[in-house]
């Protein structure tokens, strides 16, 4: 009897950290623009407890993708400020939050593939740009072959022979009409 007093006991405060991890996140959200890393870590434990709980729901799913999305946001400054680590920690955090295979998530894959890259582990690096040329719309298996050709380059591979796939993104960009990977 109180293991299952002790099981109610761990589900109501489960569900109560849910709860006010998702009410700040929203008080963030309205009283502190701008703290997007702070806000998807709520989102993220909120979901976190739900998870523990038993299934999903939809509303349960809206809370992942929102805390994804803003991790990825966090994920992409890190990147800008050069911060490896940082990167690696908030791109990896958004992929987890979605399902397996979730475009959203296949989308992140180019750029956490350039910071663990640059964090030095190159064999997962090449699988996550695999897996983003494989998995993702025509968009995201084109950034990941840029990437991939790039982080090649950056590497001492050959540029005559680099040169070739190169052009055919360029090519592709062009007929994609995507501006930013042109630039």
């Amino acid at each position: 009897r109180r293991c299952g007093e002790r099981d109610v006991s761990e589900r109501a405060a489960r569900a109560r950290g849910a709860d006010l991890h998702e009410r700040f996140a929203n008080w963030i959200a309205e009283n502190a623009p701008g703290l997007e890393e702070i806000l998807g870590y709520h989102l993220e434990h909120a979901y976190g407890y739900r998870a523990e709980l038993g299934p999903v729901d939809a509303a349960g799913r809206d809370l992942a993708r929102r805390a994804s999305t803003l991790l990825t946001s966090a994920g992409k400054r890190a990147e800008a400020r050069s911060d490896v680590p940082a990167t690696i920690n908030l791109l990896e955090r958004a992929v987890k939050l979605l399902p397996d295979g979730d475009a959203e998530a296949v989308a992140i894959y180019p750029d956490l593939g350039t910071a663990v890259a640059e964090s030095g582990d190159l064999p997962r690096a090449e699988d996550l740009f695999r897996r983003a040329r494989e998995l993702g719309d025509p968009r995201t298996a084109l950034v990941a072959r840029q990437r991939r050709i790039w982080n090649g380059l950056m590497r001492g591979a050959s540029m005559a022979e680099a040169l070739g796939p190169l052009e055919e993104t360029v090519k592709e960009a062009d007929r994609l009409g995507d501006e930013a990977i042109l630039a």
